[in-house]
């Protein structure tokens, strides 16, 4: 590597231009530096990568390590960061190859839909249930791949998360507790702020397990790279947000949950601490415990991700 450039910034945009990269610190942009390819870059963890940034990384000897300033990541021995950095170049490397990502976000939808599916064949043993239309929109998802087929699938999957939250909204309303639509911040009512806190913990157990591995959270191929979305993280948590659905159903199957335990803060709806205690503890018990927790099952997908990422 040419040079070490540590970026001491909360938040960084990383655009390219001609050799170099263009850094801009802080976060709205303030302050620009041009750095050479082939620098090992240090960053904050909430950097923004244009995708032709991505590019030039990927097919350059740049490296590229995230860290928290107020805690950076300690790596025990140079060969663990060398293995980090590769990690995320070949990351970055396979965003860029339209085959490869397309591959990978298929996969992760159809992992989802098969989920949902799961999820909708369980409540239908225990609810009065019409699946018609969920099951119309699921058949949608199952066209070859082509050239055309992301578009092709994401308006399907569309169709099957609106046919989904129908089901699960008609449960919801016969546990007494309100639902119309997925309402994400601010939450229209409690049962969507049970839903968006939920979501929250899985993205931070995800989060961890992402870093730990050397992936990038910020760099996904399902969700497109927006500021400051950990598209990654998201794409990884679509396969196991029914297993969120079904904490929370019970949650809300044994009572313990409250109305009361909810207050409205400016627009929306949120937890009061006790209604986060309850949420936490179900989250716990069905995520954590047991020989097939989803936690096992996540650690395993993304070690096959990397796993992947190696092959290419």
């Amino acid at each position: 590597m040419n040079n070490t450039v540590l970026i001491p910034a909360s938040r960084v945009s990383v655009t390219a231009t001609a050799k170099y990269l263009k850094l801009f610190e802080g976060f709205p942009i303030l302050h620009a530096k041009f750095i050479p390819l082939g620098s090992k870059l240090v960053l904050p963890l909430k950097t923004d990568f244009s995708p032709f940034s991505l590019e030039m990384i990927a097919e350059s000897n740049s490296s590229v390590l995230l860290s928290y300033f107020d805690a950076t990541m300690k790596f025990e021995t140079p060969e663990l960061e060398q293995t980090f950095t590769e990690i995320k170049q070949k990351q970055y490397r396979m965003f860029t190859i339209d085959k490869y990502a397309q591959e990978l976000a298929r996969e992760i939808l159809q992992l989802a839909t098969i989920q949902k599916e799961r999820m909708v064949s369980e409540l239908q043993e225990l609810y009065t249930l019409d699946r018609t239309q969920f099951d119309q929109a699921v058949k949608q998802l199952s066209v070859p791949a082509s050239p055309r087929w992301r578009n092709f699938a994401f308006a399907a999957e569309a169709n099957i998360a609106n046919e989904y939250w129908k089901i699960m909204g008609n449960v919801f309303r016969e546990l007494g507790w309100e639902f119309e639509k997925r309402s994400k911040r601010p939450a229209e009512n409690a049962t969507n702020a049970l839903l968006n806190y939920s979501y929250a913990i899985l993205k931070s157990v995800l989060n961890s397990i992402i870093l730990v591995h050397g992936l990038d959270p910020f760099v996904g191929f399902l969700h497109t790279l927006r500021p400051g979305r950990e598209s990654l993280t998201l794409d990884l948590m679509e396969p196991f947000r029914q297993y969120v659905d079904a904490a929370l159903l019970e949650a809300l199957l044994s009572e313990a949950m409250k109305q009361h335990y909810f207050k409205t803060e400016g627009s929306g709806i949120v937890l009061q601490d006790k209604a986060k205690e309850l949420v936490q503890a179900f989250f716990y018990k069905k995520f954590m415990l047991g020989t097939q927790a989803p936690i096992t099952s996540i650690i395993e997908l993304i070690g096959l991700l990397v796993q992947r990422l190696e092959t290419q």
